[in-house]
């Protein structure tokens, strides 16, 4: 992991009216993310975590401010990115091997690279024996477990080969017998030097595995820094306040 900068996020803001009052969801953010790192985002309560990565994912626009990847407006030409939603966000209708496949097949054709689609479903093949999925490629996602079906969409994100992978609450919709496995895989990827940022409410996973966690409430980015920064020596008042009530007192440093 370098020093490169691959995110930079300044000054951003979202708001939106609802029932005749504006409601602000992301309040002047500013963070830079570099290459290779693996940024967990967590909040304390609202959904400024989820309302930032949507902003990342292109689905949302900032009222104002302004989100780079290499350099590049995120609204522009060639950036980009792969997602992991919490729902899977698998095509019913396909195959785990064709999810897989389709995504590989469009994103070389957005680049304009020229790849069959027999080759795309040798890619396809190849990323689900890397999530344990041997045996499955010809099922569809009726047919497999939440887990399985996550498995499918981290080897769809993993497999577009994107600069950023963004995961949105990974493990939300799973059974608790899952979340393990799940978290384990996300691990093992971000082995791998992707540039990764995950949304999530697993603390002890964010502690383990991130460069840099980041504590959002109220539409804040409240404070920033390494796992051991936030979770045992936290700067801030919020900080303090959130870990309290979500770890035990001997856990953390005030």
């Amino acid at each position: 992991m370098g020093n490169e900068t691959i995110i930079e996020i300044k000054n951003l803001s979202l708001s939106y009216e609802s029932d005749n009052t504006t409601y602000e969801a992301l309040k002047d953010i500013n963070l830079t993310i570099n290459r290779g790192e693996f940024i967990c985002i967590v909040e304390s309560s609202g959904c400024g975590k989820s309302t930032l990565l949507s902003v990342l994912e292109g689905l949302n626009r900032a009222t104002s401010g302004s989100v780079k990847i290499n350099g590049k407006e995120i609204r522009g030409a060639g950036v980009e990115r792969a997602v992991v939603f919490q729902s899977y966000s698998l095509f019913p209708w396909m195959t785990a091997q064709e999810n897989v496949a389709f995504a590989v097949y469009e994103t070389n054709k957005k680049r304009g690279e020229k790849i069959s689609k027999k080759k795309a479903f040798e890619i396809a093949l190849t990323f689900l024996k890397r999530v344990e999925l041997n045996g499955f490629e010809n099922k569809l996602p009726s047919q497999l477990s939440g887990g399985q079906q996550q498995r499918v969409g981290i080897a769809r994100a993993v497999a577009q080969d994107a600069e950023v992978i963004l995961f949105d609450e990974p493990t939300s919709a799973l059974a608790p017998e899952l979340v393990g496995e799940t978290l384990a895989l996300i691990k093992q990827v971000a082995k791998e030097g992707h540039t990764m940022i995950v949304v999530t409410h697993e603390m002890s996973f964010a502690e383990e595995v991130a460069d840099k966690v980041v504590f959002m409430d109220g539409g804040y980015v409240v404070e920033e820094g390494s796992p051991n920064d936030i979770f045992y020596h936290p700067k801030e008042e919020r900080t303090k306040q959130f870990l309290k009530r979500i770890l035990p007192p001997s856990d953390y440093i005030i």
